[in-house]
């Protein structure tokens, strides 16, 4: 059902931020429109149908530079109601509305960032989506499609209504915002803009000081509270959104973030010196787990699986370690990622291979930096094997007889390992691993010509497969 307050209130929330600099109203005002909001997924979807503005003016307002010390004196003075609120009026009627998860505390600027994200992230991530974080680059392609068929288009129409301030200036402030409140729903929209279009945004958040020993505290905090009585106080994303952000920077990363691989590289450099700080905390997540006497804090922390991250930040960072302070489930795992380094399967190499290449956003000449999301279309691909994409004429010939990686030596074989799995357009399709050498086999395809492509492509994508897969 949607809620009517939500059309009552709308022009009056979105005018009111018009300046997001200067914003006309207070914290429990923001909140409590925002719960309206969010109160039934059905009023999601209708404002982002009918009120992109709505969507629009609070991206903005969280993404438009500050300083710091700005951003932090503007949280302070958003807690303090200065409004003139007049009898009678929906003002009036909204000031009266209590946040209902905490009916006797001061409205605070965390409670508005949380009710802002709680907002944009539950409309990007949308549960009728198998992948539930949809591609940033094909929402245009989304939204035109459903403007042909005669309805309304979702919020965000475009890549860019996520990131209007521009890659670097989204990337400095989100990371801001979670430096000084340490909300976790904005770690989630974070975790989606890499995730979806990690090429466009590693460069930039890679620029970000000091992010791991900030994130492992904010983690150790949420732990803290899980094994107390607090445990209330941790949302049940909180610790999916860490984990998740945990793997994106430091360990496996997002296939359009591999893309990437100095930069990738750069960013696991940046984890080195914290690689036993972060299998500490996760062993003490498998410790609370194993130890409490509440089922909802235990079933919290198995569901994520944390002994598997364990196991990759022991074989990345800390294999030559002394292997007897670690937990043992870390290093059971981390011995097998080793063993599967040892004598990779040809075919599974090729399948992750021709997966990375098949989500790739990015122009295939390596070395060049234009993505789908910053360029805001899709690429011509390749009239040969239609796999590869590039961004202009000029990229395609160079990428030819590119010295390190030629378009020319896997063209050929690209299609025909695609034609004989079955895939034919540009997107990967799902295919079990076993399939997938199953049919290269029947084919014929030799494990010396699997080699040679996998060789090729990693090239091509600018890293190792067995090393991130």
């Amino acid at each position: 059902m949607i809620n009517k307050r939500a059309v009552e209130y709308a022009d009056l929330f979105v005018v009111s931020l018009s300046n997001p600099y200067r914003p006309a109203h207070c914290a429990l005002f923001y909140v409590s429109c925002l719960k309206i909001f969010t109160s039934t997924p059905e009023t999601i979807l209708s404002l982002q149908r009918t009120r992109h503005d709505i969507f629009d003016t609070l991206v903005r307002f969280l993404t438009v530079p500050r300083s710091r010390p700005e951003a932090l004196s503007f949280g302070t003075s958003l807690e303090k109601c200065a409004c003139e609120v007049e009898a009678d009026s929906d003002l009036k009627l909204i000031h009266n509305l209590r946040d209902f998860r905490y009916p006797k505390s001061q409205c605070t600027f965390t409670d508005v960032l949380e009710s802002i994200m709680e907002l944009v992230v539950r409309a990007i991530i949308r549960p009728e989506i198998n992948t539930g974080i949809p591609e940033l680059r094909r929402v245009g392609r989304e939204a035109h499609k459903a403007e042909r068929s005669g309805l309304q288009a979702q919020w965000p129409t475009k890549a860019a209504d996520t990131f209007p301030q521009g890659a670097d200036t989204t990337m400095h402030m989100l990371w801001t915002w979670i430096d000084l409140y340490e909300v976790t729903h904005i770690i989630t929209y974070l975790n989606v803009l890499l995730r979806s279009s990690g090429s466009t945004f590693i460069s930039s958040f890679s620029k970000i000081p000091h992010y791991p020993s900030r994130i492992l505290a904010i983690f150790e905090k949420r732990l803290d509270k899980l094994n107390s009585s607090k445990y209330r106080e941790v949302h049940p994303f909180d610790l999916a959104s860490i984990h998740d952000f945990i793997r994106l920077t430091g360990t496996v990363g997002s296939d359009s973030m591999r893309k990437d691989l100095g930069i990738m590289m750069q960013m696991v450099v940046l984890w080195q010196p914290y690689g036993e700080p972060l299998l500490l905390l996760l062993a003490k997540a498998l410790r609370i787990a194993s130890s409490t006497s509440n089922s909802l804090v235990s079933r919290l922390i198995i569901k994520e699986r944390f002994q598997d991250t364990g196991g990759m930040i022991h074989h990345i960072y800390l294999k030559e370690k002394d292997v007897t302070q670690y937990h043992p489930l870390f290093l059971s795992e981390s011995r097998r990622i080793a063993a599967a380094m040892k004598s990779p399967d040809p075919y599974a190499s090729t399948a992750a291979a021709l997966k990375s290449l098949l989500d790739m956003d990015k122009c295939g000449l390596y070395g060049c930096s234009q993505t789908f999301t910053l360029a805001g279309k899709r690429f011509q691909y390749c009239g040969g094997c239609g796999k590869i994409p590039y961004c202009s004429q000029a990229c395609q010939r160079r990428a030819w007889k590119h010295p390190s990686a030629p378009h020319k030596a896997v063209c050929a074989p690209l299609k025909r390992i695609c034609d004989v799995v079955g895939i034919t357009g540009s997107s990967w399709v799902e295919i079990p691993t076993k399939e997938f050498s199953r049919k290269c086999k029947e084919a014929n395809i030799s494990v010396d010509e699997a080699k040679i492509l996998v060789r090729c492509l990693e090239g091509m994508l600018g890293r190792s497969v067995m090393y991130m897969s």
